[in-house]
């Protein structure tokens, strides 16, 4: 059977750059083999592939990379709302059994995520090959907080390191002036480091907001400096920032 594999660029300020997200419609969304299967074929596990079916007005979604399922892919929900974005529906995120929204802001395209708060400050101290000021647990993700953006962007990362933190995330952060900076790493799950993790930003809110008044930009380092938006609305965080289409391909 052959898939067709719709291709988004999200947090991008043209359509080359930005992190991929590959969009594939399927009949079945419980049938769990099939996408293990396709995330891990060869041509698309260095992706989270977003898998989504459309039942009358609702829209059910998974994700995998690499043939493991995780709970929410940030880019990949919003290159979807893009891609659905004259249609009137409503978002199910099966493997957690929660609904999300979407808001469109002109080009940009938002979601909301519930607001976070962190389950405790970690007394372990894990060695990930550089100095760190603290570290908290936010259940999916570590944060790791560090002194200032010149130590995190020098960061070299050890994934064997990174693997000894039970966390399937692991979230490294500083700021400057007034925008959080950070990068993302998910080993446990085949992502050595994120290009564009949306998901993430509740935590640095929750964070980052508690003693600094923000931009509302957050930015990711890594080979495409991705810059994204987020703003307090009510009990949520809205996440967004632009999203392009990139191309379409079959296998």
């Amino acid at each position: 059977m052959r898939y067709k594999v719709d291709i988004y660029s999200v947090f991008a300020n043209k359509p080359i750059v930005g992190n991929l997200a590959p969009l594939i419609q399927v009949e079945n969304i419980m049938d769990t083999r099939s996408m293990i299967n396709i995330s891990s074929n060869i041509s698309m596990r260095k992706y989270e592939v977003t898998f989504y079916s459309i039942l009358k007005k609702k829209v059910l979604l998974r994700w995998f990379i690499n043939g493991t399922e995780v709970p929410l892919c940030g880019h990949g929900f919003l290159a979807l709302a893009y891609k659905l974005k004259n249609k009137s529906v409503s978002f199910e995120l099966v493997k957690s059994k929660t609904n999300m929204s979407s808001i469109r802001s002109g080009s940009d395209i938002f979601l909301l995520f519930d607001k976070v708060r962190a389950i405790q400050k970690m007394s372990t101290l894990f060695d990930i090959g550089i100095p760190y000021i603290e570290s908290i647990n936010y259940g999916r993700d570590l944060m790791i907080v560090v002194k200032n953006a010149k130590i995190l962007r020098s960061y070299s990362p050890n994934v064997d390191l990174l693997l000894n933190i039970p966390n399937i995330g692991i979230l490294i952060t500083a700021i400057d002036k007034t925008t959080p900076v950070f990068r993302f790493f998910a080993p446990r799950v085949g992502i050595t480091e994120d290009k564009g993790s949306g998901s993430v930003i509740p935590e640095l809110y929750d964070y980052w907001s508690k003693n600094h008044s923000l931009s509302g930009i957050y930015k990711q380092y890594n080979s495409e400096n991705i810059y994204m938006k987020a703003f307090e609305q009510g009990d949520s965080i809205r996440v967004g920032g632009s999203v392009y289409y990139h191309s379409k391909v079959s296998f």
